[in-house]
């Protein structure tokens, strides 16, 4: 599966992540983890937050269209709790929201539809500046 960067690349490295209590396990047992997190949007990111600074990356389920919770996992790892790797969402998404992965903190999005890969890529280059502030560092202007 592509995933589209923030940044506008296209990454088809496969992408290897284990759930919260496997990824848990590997900490327990000295073993440091190569392998990232997949985090359902039930699980409590600020409950596991020593856990997760420890990912190389974390994978936000998006089970269905209508799920909003992802987003705020990724706000609150980048804002609140610091986190500095890698974030991709993956789920039945759509380019309308790529602006809003990136502005709450998003890496990377899943392209489940390969077909409409370069609808992503023009959707994540829709908007260039914003007024509200934004998890990141794209640019923002005041009006």
């Amino acid at each position: 599966m592509k995933r589209l960067t923030r940044e506008g690349a296209v990454e088809t490295t496969p992408l290897s992540t284990v759930d919260v209590a496997t990824f848990q396990a590997q900490l327990v047992d000295g073993v440091s983890p190569e392998v990232g997190v997949e985090l359902q949007p039930t699980d409590d990111v600020e409950t596991l937050a020593e856990i997760l600074k420890r990912a190389p990356v974390i994978r936000l389920i998006f089970p269905k269209f209508r799920e909003g919770r992802p987003y705020s996992q990724a706000r609150l790892l980048r804002a609140r709790i610091g986190y500095q790797g890698r974030i991709v969402a993956a789920g039945p998404l759509f380019p309308d929201q790529a602006q809003f992965l990136w502005r709450t903190g998003f890496s990377a999005v899943e392209i489940e539809d390969e077909s409409r890969l370069d609808t992503w890529v023009a959707a994540s280059k829709r908007f260039d500046s914003y007024h509200q502030i934004t998890v990141g560092d794209r640019s923002q202007t005041n009006a």
